[in-house]
């Protein structure tokens, strides 16, 4: 007698199944943290673009208003290294001192699901959950 040896197709769909359960929960796990890891290149952007401030501070008694490459421009790039963050820099009426910045690292491409990053003059740095570039004392710390 010849005993056909093999996996049944319930098996196999039984597999499938599995296979499928897992993925379900497993990747939007890896999407978080892919987003988690792209963070990272806002917050090194941003915490560049706090040292050239201080710098043009100590050079011209004033922050820098604006990113660009004029006299009173911060002579920076206006996106973050891995490009999922452009980079803009709020000062005079967006801040609470006369003399500050507020940098803002607003996400874009495959990060722009994300909240935008925020450092200001005095090192706050936080999470911009309510969207209005100014880092409020109730939103998350990076």
């Amino acid at each position: 007698m010849n005993k056909n040896s093999g996996f049944t197709l319930l098996e196999l769909m039984i597999t499938v199944a599995i296979i499928g359960l897992i993925a379900s929960i497993a990747y939007p796990s890896y999407l978080s943290q892919m987003q988690n890891t792209r963070r990272s290149d806002g917050q090194a952007a941003l915490m560049n673009l706090a040292a050239q401030q201080e710098r043009f501070f100590y050079d011209n008694r004033t922050y820098a208003g604006s990113i660009g490459a004029g006299a009173a421009q911060l002579n920076a790039s206006n996106q973050s290294p891995e490009g999922y963050y452009n980079l803009s820099i709020t000062s005079g009426a967006g801040c609470v001192t006369p003399n500050c910045f507020i940098g803002v690292a607003a996400a874009t491409g495959a990060q722009a699901a994300d909240l935008n990053l925020l450092i200001d003059s005095r090192g706050n740095r936080k999470l911009d959950a309510d969207g209005d570039n100014f880092p409020d004392a109730a939103e998350e710390d990076w």
